[in-house]
């Protein structure tokens, strides 16, 4: 699921409904608005920014939202995200610089597009494309810098490798 502005106020409800229909498991993840993810015009990104972002009027409505699905998780056991993932938001939306953490996706992440295309980070350029190599010569022959850049990524997203990672530590 999706969190952005124009859903906020109902995810308590849409979390809900899905377990009212007895779905398993749900995980929450922030909106990611980059033209590395959409292939979008670096001129629409404002636009789109504005009307999916949350803004800080919308904060105090954020952390309650927060708060719902770690109380939710408590009780049901259904929301797949980690505390420290679901309390991370509000520092992505409001206050980057305090996401103190290394990307890891390139030790957890292979993504292989609908076209072939091969990412070490699903937000990432393609390293490579099934289609012209194999995903074993791909993956031996990845630049290192490629994987510097990733690691070292000034965006972060609270992607599912973030999510991943805190995954492996505690299991």
């Amino acid at each position: 699921m999706t969190l952005n502005r124009l859903n906020l106020r109902n995810i308590p409800d849409l979390v809900n409904f899905l377990n009212d229909l007895g779905v398993d498991s749900i995980r929450v993840q922030p909106i990611i608005i980059r033209d590395s993810v959409f292939g979008l015009d670096k001129n629409s990104l404002p636009k789109i920014r504005d009307e999916f972002w949350i803004k800080k009027e919308d904060r105090s409505l954020l952390e309650n939202v927060i708060n719902f699905l770690k109380e939710f998780k408590r009780e049901t056991g259904i929301i797949s995200n980690f505390d420290d993932h679901l309390e991370l938001m509000d520092a992505y939306f409001f206050e980057q610089y305090k996401l103190n953490f290394k990307c890891e996706a390139y030790k957890h992440v292979i993504s292989v597009d609908y076209n072939g295309d091969i990412r070490i980070c699903t937000l990432g350029k393609p390293i490579g494309n099934i289609h012209k190599q194999s995903l074993k010569y791909v993956l031996k022959n990845v630049r290192i810098d490629l994987i510097k850049n990733i690691e070292y990524c000034k965006n972060k997203c609270l992607s599912f490798c973030h999510h991943y990672r805190k995954f492996l530590e505690e299991n």
